[in-house]
């Protein structure tokens, strides 16, 4: 399906041009929230009716519509505290991914070379914030291991990097020449089962092989990153 925080859907979009060829009278919906949850998309929409006379009713919520005055200013209303409702879900979602990577798991969904991906059952966390475990609600979560595997090719990149006279494409005819595979998590095409100079360009550049020291803190603080944990933490 599609997510109502946009309005750039098929149907929606289909929706829109045959209100803009007058072919459409009234829209009956089943929730207003079904039609977008940002109040600055619906009075957009809102606008693009009134302007081809095209009136709103909602089954579920019979005191709107855009006929009557009253059903204007409860059509307003109900779109406010539905955008209030999708904000606060967001803020939830951020509060809660980032108490979970303070405590270790993994919240991305690209795993990175050098790592493998296992799934664990939370059952208590620490909220650092708060100074204080929470309980949570046991679902499989993603925490990371090394590959000791893959952190020698890594080492073996890095080094051939720093030598100065291997170029990124020389890298991966290296890897590819001994057969040393991508990684089995990315699911790669076959037509991309070979190391290519992205690939180790990429490498060069991931921050999850950057050490943990003060130069490096005060260099991503530098670039406008946000740390989860303290300065404390860095060596």
């Amino acid at each position: 399906g599609y997510s109502g925080g946009t309005m750039n859907r098929p149907g929606m979009r289909k929706l829109i041009r045959l209100i803009e060829k007058g072919k459409v009278d009234v829209i009956v919906v089943y929730k207003l929230d079904r039609l977008s949850r940002k109040l600055k998309d619906i009075l957009e929409f809102v606008e693009l009716l009134a302007k081809h006379n095209v009136d709103i009713v909602s089954v579920t919520e019979r005191e709107v519509d855009t006929v009557s005055a009253m059903g204007k200013a409860f059509f307003t209303i109900t779109m406010v505290f539905a955008q209030l409702e999708r904000d606060l879900a967001s803020e939830r979602s951020k509060d809660n991914n980032r108490v979970m990577a303070q405590n270790g798991y993994f919240m991305g969904s690209y795993v990175p070379y050098g790592y493998t991906a296992e799934k664990k059952h939370v059952l208590r966390i620490q909220n650092e914030e708060q100074d204080e475990d929470a309980v949570v609600d046991g679902k499989l979560r993603t925490v990371l291991s090394h590959n000791t595997q893959e952190v020698e090719v890594i080492r073996r990149v890095f080094n051939y990097y720093l030598q100065g006279n291997y170029s990124f494409a020389r890298i991966s005819d290296i890897l590819n020449n001994e057969g040393i595979p991508k990684k089995a998590e990315w699911n790669q095409p076959k037509k991309n089962e070979k190391w290519t100079e992205s690939n180790i360009a990429n490498m060069i550049q991931e921050l999850n092989y950057c050490e943990n020291t003060l130069e490096a803190y005060n260099y991503l603080q530098k670039e406008g990153y946000e740390f989860l944990v303290g300065i404390e933490k860095f060596s």
